[in-house]
């Protein structure tokens, strides 16, 4: 445990910072702290609603996409293991094409569901989470002819399967997904979100 100190009207006033499960907590007594700001105008406060419900929607749709991009890169890394361990292309294209259906058998009706919101959030994830564009991992366990194919149809939804996560660009499903990436799944958030799912 650690010691910080504060000053108020001239003298030194103790308090204590505690560290508990990764968070720094000042644990002490100060005096009154007001906080003054100006009146926000109606035009403010409408941008101001409208910035707060962008925010929520973003993190609703990374909090929903998040383990479908975690999954996506743990089966490449099971997938990689394995295909390395077969002894030709034959093995390894049964091997790959078992396993799709298998994830389509999981995965298809949830994905299907998502907004098309979602699935850009879902991309931009995959591709940070692997490196990979989802494009080159249909093209990788399929073929050139499939990718083209299914990028054409995201192309409907306003999606490219080309999509590529940009730190700079895309910071605000960064900080999320490192939220996430913590362990931290926020159940009051869920619950008091839980609207945003049905729009």
């Amino acid at each position: 445990m650690n010691g910080v100190y504060a000053q108020s009207e001239g003298r030194s006033v103790r308090m204590e910072v505690i560290e508990w499960m990764g968070e720094t907590i000042g644990n002490g007594d100060m005096d009154s702290v007001y906080i003054f700001g100006m009146k926000m105008t109606g035009r403010d406060a409408r941008k101001a609603a409208k910035k707060k419900e962008n925010y929520d929607k973003m993190r609703w749709n990374v909090h929903k996409v998040y383990p479908y991009a975690v999954g996506v890169a743990d089966l490449l890394r099971e997938v990689d293991k394995e295909t390395a361990k077969m002894p030709n292309d034959a093995a390894k294209k049964a091997y790959l094409e078992k396993r799709q259906k298998e994830i389509f058998a999981t995965y298809q009706d949830d994905v299907e569901s998502m907004t098309s919101a979602q699935g850009k959030v879902l991309i931009k994830l995959i591709h940070r989470q692997t490196g990979n564009t989802l494009y080159s991992l249909i093209k990788d366990t399929k073929n050139g002819t499939t990718a083209f194919f299914w990028n054409g149809v995201g192309s409907l939804f306003g999606l490219s399967l080309k999509t590529e996560f940009d730190a700079e660009e895309d910071d605000m499903i960064g900080l999320f997904a490192r939220e996430l990436d913590g362990g931290c799944y926020n159940i009051v958030y869920q619950q008091a979100s839980y609207k945003l799912k049905n729009k």
